[in-house]
């Protein structure tokens, strides 16, 4: 089938061909990540990851044995330890800097959620006989940027020199469209009556133009912090009720680090061969005519020695944390392994740890509060290499956490000060007491906005969810409270109030309608797609225990 299709592309070919649907483990995932599955694709022709990935998983490795090689089945369908941890890689990859390990458990569970859903799919796709024509996945083969000129045209000689050196990527992108061709035309019955009537695309159209005025005063925490005052006897009082903490406010840890000095004496020499393999991939890419051979080699050389290195020293990483999890003196293992060892300060939750950088600092801190005590962490990618980190279950010292203590302190007291002062000026509203008297009570400035959507920025407050349920819930010239998530006291009072009129929807009508309708659409299909997988209960088995 793949020659055939290539074939037909590169000679301009129109044929009709019936295919049935196929599985390849590299497809998309059918929710957050279907919208994306081509850029993923697309990144196998030109990144050089598989050479180079280690796939060291979520658990240690000195557990992979436990793990089956088979861990759950849909049916007499497998699926692999392998293919879901390529779905988790895949993904994490994805995320990028937004992944955030103490969210991994859902993770987990969600990919596999992905993996069972798909397999469910194509089991549909195969009872309901759905097929797709050849043209289908070579039309949408041209439209992948990768294949087209500079003059935004599918380029056949461009396909036909990356075909011939990446078959298998081309492979798995043909049987990736199918799928995901398969899928959209499933969708498409399961969700085809759909509709959606004026009157509902009106009323979404008033709730998203409607604007609002407001005046509002605004009382910030910094408004009842400034007058806020401690003891020391509050103060040894708070650390005498929790000095001995289980889950306690602030987190003291000991931390390895290894360095890319423990991988200074092995000699790294890419194979002259992957030097070559990258270089003819670049050629392939680039339209700059200038190009340098020699230069161009040394920096993929050089990039290829990092890389590397990078996959050395976090198999070196993950070593040491596998013979860390069973040891005591962390001292004194560090010094026989020429490893930096140390301790931090104790630090709150969220708060800025002085040993490491801005970019480490919120993984660490999330880690720390986020591991049982003396528990050993996984590798921490930071700034000089990666950190094994361990929360250390100590009674701290009054001098070591004293300030602290004060913040803590100060923030309890604020809050309880907030509390009472917005259930005082919730009774004065029921007085009738006008904003501009509250506002004179608590030197306040009246502030007022410009108009505002539902959806949109608020002048002088910004983002504020709260304070626009607020607004548009209250009728004109009614004033009521809001406290937002920072724990500011909004005092609100709604000054006027404008709806679209017809005509703005007159224009807008097609718009809305689609997107409605694209919502409701995927609404009918995630329904039906809960009630598919309620059904095949009973036939979906889950092997490995860490996933169920």
């Amino acid at each position: 089938m793949l020659r055939r299709t290539v074939g037909a592309i590169s000679n301009g070919v129109n044929f009709e061909m019936k295919g049935q649907v196929r599985y390849n483990s590299a497809t998309m995932l059918l929710k957050y990540l279907r919208k994306k599955t081509r850029a993923i694709l697309i990144g196998t022709l030109i990144l050089i990851i598989p050479a180079f990935i280690f796939l060291y998983g979520w658990s240690r490795l000195s557990n992979r044995d436990r793990i089956p090689y088979i861990i759950a089945k849909v049916g007499r369908t497998p699926i692999t330890w392998e293919e879901y941890q390529n779905e988790l890689q895949r993904y994490i990859n994805l995320l990028g800097n937004s992944y955030a390990p103490e969210n991994k458990k859902q993770i987990e569970t969600q990919i596999l959620n992905n993996i069972i859903e798909r397999y469910l799919l194509i089991e549909e796709t195969k009872k309901r006989n759905i097929k797709i024509d050849d043209n289908e996945i070579i039309q949408q083969i041209q439209a992948q940027e990768i294949f087209k000129n500079e003059e935004g045209k599918f380029d056949r000689e461009r396909f036909r020199l990356i075909t011939e050196r990446f078959p298998e990527a081309i492979n798995t992108l043909e049987k990736d469209l199918r799928l995901q061709i398969a899928i959209e035309k499933l969708m498409a019955q399961i969700s085809g009556s759909a509709e959606i009537s004026e009157d509902e695309a009106y009323e979404y159209f008033l709730t998203s133009n409607a604007k609002v005025k407001i005046k509002y005063i605004a009382l910030r925490p910094d408004y009842f912090k400034k007058n806020v005052e401690t003891n020391e006897q509050e103060l040894k009082n708070y650390y005498e009720e929790h000095k001995s903490f289980k889950d306690g406010p602030w987190r003291k840890i000991e931390y390895v680090l290894i360095d890319e000095k423990q991988i200074e004496d092995i000699e790294i020499k890419p194979a002259p061969e992957k030097i070559e393999e990258q270089y003819s991939q670049y050629m392939a890419q680039t339209t700059d005519t200038g190009i340098v051979t020699a230069e161009i080699k040394n920096k993929i050389e050089k990039d290829l020695k990092q890389k590397e290195k990078e996959i050395l020293l976090k198999d070196k990483a993950w070593n040491i944390s596998d013979k860390l999890w069973s040891e005591k003196n962390w001292n004194s293992f560090a010094q026989n392994e020429s490893l930096l060892y140390d301790t931090t300060g104790y630090f709150a939750k969220g708060e800025p740890i002085p040993e490491f950088n801005i970019r480490t600092t919120a993984t660490i801190n999330q880690t720390a509060f986020s591991l049982p005590f003396n528990e050993t962490s996984e590798p921490i990618k930071s700034e000089k290499g990666y950190v094994i980190i361990r929360p250390l279950h100590e009674e701290p010292k009054y001098e070591e956490i004293e300030d602290k203590i004060n913040t803590i302190v100060i923030d309890n007291k604020v809050k309880d000060i907030i509390k009472k002062t917005k259930e005082k000026i919730a009774s004065e509203l029921q007085n009738d007491t006008k904003i501009e008297d509250i506002a004179g009570e608590y030197s306040a400035n009246l502030e007022e906005s410009d108009y505002f959507s539902r959806y949109g920025l608020i002048k002088g407050i910004g983002y504020a969810p709260e304070v626009t349920q607020k607004a548009f819930s209250q009728n004109k010239g009614e004033t009521d409270i809001a406290v937002t998530a920072s724990d500011t006291i909004y005092v609100i009072q709604t000054i006027d109030k404008k709806d679209p009129s017809r005509e703005e929807f007159r224009e807008a009508k097609e718009r809305i309608t689609n997107i409605l309708l694209y919502r409701k659409k995927q609404q009918v299909f995630s329904e039906w797609l809960d009630k598919l997988k309620k059904d095949n209960e009973d036939r979906i088995s889950i092997l490995w225990d860490e996933l169920k």
